[in-house]
């Protein structure tokens, strides 16, 4: 059975307003669902996004999707690395997958190159978590 926008809203407000954290890393091969096709690039941290609903999240108004209100930066480079996807955990280390996606922003199969240095962010409007149900 469809579920209609208003109880879809409902839900990922509350998933967004639970209290705890999901953790962002990026990988540096196109990650899929499946945990394994993640390199996870560890020379940048992973970014905390607290779940605490509109102080963290745009919450859903009509459009079955959240989300963060600024966008993902992660630490300075220690080394050069190359961006390619973003994976999202339950955890700072270790966790669970909970989501993961190619960056819509490059077509090369290099991905984004990320100088020694340098900071990567994750646009916002990028980190979309929805409910297609």
């Amino acid at each position: 059975m469809a579920t209609y926008d208003a109880e879809a809203n409902r839900r990922l407000t509350d998933i967004v307003s639970r209290g705890g954290s999901w953790w962002v890393g990026v990988s540096s091969t196109l990650p899929t669902e499946d945990p394994g096709s993640i390199t996870e690039v560890t020379d940048v941290a992973r970014v905390q996004l607290p779940l605490d609903g509109a102080g963290s999240w745009v919450l859903p108004v009509t459009d079955r999707a959240v989300t963060p209100p600024d966008d993902v930066v992660f630490a300075a480079a220690i080394a050069d690395y190359s961006v390619q996807g973003y994976a999202v955990w339950s955890a700072a280390t270790g966790g669970d997958l909970l989501t993961a996606a190619r960056l819509a922003s490059t077509d090369d199969a290099l991905g984004v190159y990320v100088p020694a240095g340098s900071t990567f962010r994750i646009p916002a409007d990028a980190l979309v978590l929805y409910h297609d149900e």
